[in-house]
């Protein structure tokens, strides 16, 4: 009798493992599918004071996109909305109730100067919650599936 495991990678990130158990009269193979990898991404409100009103209503639709492109990379993903106002106590029970593989923080937080503290309270929220999380950046919201998709 012998067995012999092998990852086999579909075409998304999702892993599978075939274990394949040999014995003089019988082959069995079990297949293990591994969990998504799970991506949050955070960033202000799309109603926040910081954002122009002209981009506001594009945000949904940014986010609706984001979403069906992880979906179709075979990822799961959630969208945070955290400003300083409302504070970060709500995105550090979400890493703890589901925790996040990484964590990606929008341009909208990192290309405002204002906001830089708010930046630096995000990245220690994430790493108190899950220390051994990514910590992933975008350039726009175009490019958040790459910031994912480079990474794992």
């Amino acid at each position: 009798k012998y067995c012999f495991a092998s990852l086999v990678e579909a075409r998304t990130p999702l892993v599978q493992l075939l274990i394949t158990t040999t014995t003089t009269t019988t082959t069995t193979t079990t297949t293990i599918r591994m969990a998504p990898k799970y991506f949050v991404l955070i960033g202000l409100p799309s109603d926040h004071h910081l954002i122009p009103a002209a981009v506001q209503p594009k945000i949904a639709e940014g986010l609706a996109k984001i979403g069906a492109q992880f979906e179709a990379e075979g990822f799961d993903f959630h969208f945070f909305a955290a400003s300083p106002e409302s504070g970060l106590e709500g995105f550090k029970k979400h890493l703890q109730d589901k925790p996040a593989d990484a964590i990606i923080i929008g341009m909208g937080v990192r290309g405002n100067p204002e906001l830089t503290v708010f930046l630096e309270q995000i990245i220690d929220a994430a790493r108190s919650a899950l220390p051994n999380v990514r910590i992933l950046f975008n350039t726009s919201p175009d490019t958040t599936i790459d910031a994912a998709k480079r990474t794992f």
